[in-house]
C-alpha cells in the first residue's frame, strides 16, 4: 500500500473503532459522535426511569421495544420469553409500521444460538453471514442486519430480544448491544 493509502486505511479503522466504543470525551474529535452517544444514553436513562416502577410485564416489554426503535435502525423487534418448558414464546412484537398487521417470522438459527451460548448475536449482513447460510427465514425475508440478545436476570435466562432490519446493512453495532 502506498503511504497515503495506509494513512487513509488507519484513519478509517480508527473512525470505525470510535463509532464502536465509548471513547473518553477528550479523544473524540467529531461532535456528531458525541451527540449520537449522548442521545442514546439520554434515552436509555429515560427508559430506566420509565420501567423502574412498571409491574406489568407486557407494558414493560412494550416500552423496551419502543425505546429500542427510538435508538436503533430496526424494522422489526420481538421479545420472546421462555415458557415453563424452556421454549421461547413471542410476548411482545413491534414493527416499524407499528400497525400490528405484519407477520414476523424469526430465525430459529439465531434464537437457538443465543439460547445455547447465552450471548448476543450481531450480524451486519445476515444474508452474507456464513453462520446463517442455512437459515431459510433470513433468506426469505431478506434480513440484512440482525441483533439478538439474551435476557438474563440473576443468572437465569428469561428469554431473547431480537431486532432486525430488512433495509439497512450494518444497522447495529457492538456499542448498540
Amino acid at each position: 500500500m502506498a503511504a497515503g493509502m495506509v494513512e487513509s486505511h488507519v484513519r478509517a479503522k480508527l473512525a470505525q473503532q470510535a463509532e464502536q466504543n465509548f471513547m473518553h470525551e477528550g479523544l473524540v474529535a467529531d461532535t456528531a459522535v458525541v451527540r449520537r452517544d449522548y442521545e442514546k444514553l439520554r434515552v436509555s436513562f429515560e427508559l430506566t426511569r420509565a420501567i423502574a416502577g412498571e409491574l406489568d410485564v407486557d407494558r414493560l416489554l412494550a416500552k423496551i421495544l419502543e425505546t429500542a426503535f427510538q435508538l436503533l435502525t430496526a424494522d422489526r423487534g420481538v421479545v420472546l420469553l421462555l415458557d415453563a418448558t424452556g421454549t421461547p414464546k413471542p410476548r411482545c412484537v413491534r414493527t416499524k409500521r407499528g400497525d400490528g398487521t405484519e407477520e414476523v417470522a424469526l430465525s430459529t438459527t439465531i434464537i437457538n444460538e443465543v439460547l445455547r451460548d447465552r450471548a448476543a448475536v450481531l450480524s451486519s449482513d445476515a444474508l452474507m453471514d456464513s453462520r446463517f447460510k442455512a437459515a431459510k427465514s433470513i433468506i426469505m425475508q431478506g434480513i440484512r442486519s440482525s441483533m439478538a440478545v439474551p435476557l438474563i436476570y440473576s443468572g437465569e435466562l428469561l428469554g431473547v430480544m431480537v431486532l432486525d432490519s430488512q433495509v439497512a446493512g450494518n444497522a447495529f453495532t457492538e456499542k448498540d448491544l
